[in-house]
């Protein structure tokens, strides 16, 4: 249970991440919601999908919407999916005062490094284990006085979260964080269970899906394409994508992550 003191202060920070290996560029992020609101966002999302979106599927399992899942024919159940999220602090928090942030938030990663790798044994876990922490320390600088639960998607790794959570208390603290251990939690979750986690996908997915080039080839699916258009609109994230140019502010920031070795493409362009 938080301290009194603190009740107001946690924040939930989800990451799902897109196009890992064999891509020129991997995205990871998603929302980041106060504790005390993360329920009715939930409730919220739930609700916009549609009935054959929700309960639990023929395999047993709870039925999830995502980036991957998305079919022509489906674009507008989707889109209300989307502004479930994109409405949230207008309909939730609007006139109140230290409610908290409600964003979303996501780096893109140059995966044309030599060497670089986020999959396949502890060389990939690591990798992306570091990504994730530099990921959420920028969040922490933007939030020097909260504390937070980090939620990212399932996946194979050998790392206690709680060490995790340790490491980026200690980086937030360096950055200036005001408070003791804030990163408090990360604990892995399987996004069926998850709805942020399934929008924070959906989002991720329409990132990657522009910038690793899915989105020109002649054979895109079209409601992907225009689901894409309808996100970065909504968004206002077009221009900062096609110029793979950093966005501090609105209710999506985009941080392009700088290396310092010289990138080399896996699909070069036919001259």
């Amino acid at each position: 249970m938080p301290l009194p003191e603190e009740e107001g202060l946690f924040h939930n920070i989800y990451i799902d991440e897109s196009s890992q290996n064999d891509h020129d560029y991997m995205v990871i992020g998603g929302i980041v919601v106060p504790l005390a609101f993360s329920a009715q966002m939930e409730e919220d999302i739930y609700n916009a999908k549609p009935e054959t979106f929700r309960g639990i599927g023929k395999n047993g399992l709870p039925r999830e919407v995502g980036w991957k899942l998305v079919s022509n024919g489906s674009l507008g159940r989707y889109k209300k999916i989307v502004d479930a999220y994109a409405d949230f602090s207008f309909r939730h928090l609007q006139g109140l005062r230290n409610a908290g942030m409600v964003q979303m938030f996501y780096s893109v990663v140059d995966l044309r490094i030599p060497g670089r790798r986020y999959t396949g044994g502890e060389r990939g876990s690591i990798a992306f284990e570091r990504e994730l922490y530099f990921h959420c320390l920028s969040i922490g600088r933007r939030g020097r006085r909260y504390l937070w639960h980090v939620y990212p998607d399932d996946r194979s790794t050998k790392s206690k979260g709680y060490k995790l959570a340790a490491i980026m208390s200690r980086g937030m603290v360096k950055s200036g964080s005001t408070k003791a251990w804030p990163a408090r939690r990360l604990n892995y979750k399987d996004s069926r269970n998850i709805q942020a986690l399934q929008v924070s996908d959906i989002v991720c997915g329409a990132i990657a899906f522009y910038l690793n080039g899915h989105y020109h080839k002649p054979n895109a699916n079209k409601d992907k394409k225009q689901l894409c258009d309808y996100i970065f609109d909504r968004f206002k994230i077009s221009s900062y994508v096609e110029r793979k140019a950093d966005k501090g502010f609105g209710p999506l920031i985009l941080w392009f992550r700088e290396h310092r070795e010289k990138p080399v493409s896996r699909h070069p362009r036919p001259t």
